[in-house]
């Protein structure tokens, strides 16, 4: 099972739980993208800050925002 995301961009970062990191949805590219994945979380783990590389690979990317009024 290759998890992929609906814009086709893993999720790298904060869940919202306390604690919790999602390093996921990489799809086909997983084996390509392990080592930087595993760079970047692990400098996070102990800081709690994220890489201003990983910004577009947030999951908050994917936050509700207020529907558009027609």
């Amino acid at each position: 099972m290759r998890p992929g995301t609906r814009d086709n961009a893993p999720l790298l970062g904060p869940s919202g739980a306390p604690g919790v990191l999602f390093a996921t949805g990489h799809y086909r590219h997983g084996i390509l993208l392990t080592p930087v994945t595993a760079q970047e979380i692990a400098e996070q783990i102990p800081t709690g800050h994220s890489s201003d590389r990983l910004t577009p690979f947030l999951p908050s990317r994917f936050a509700k925002t207020s529907p558009v009024a027609s």
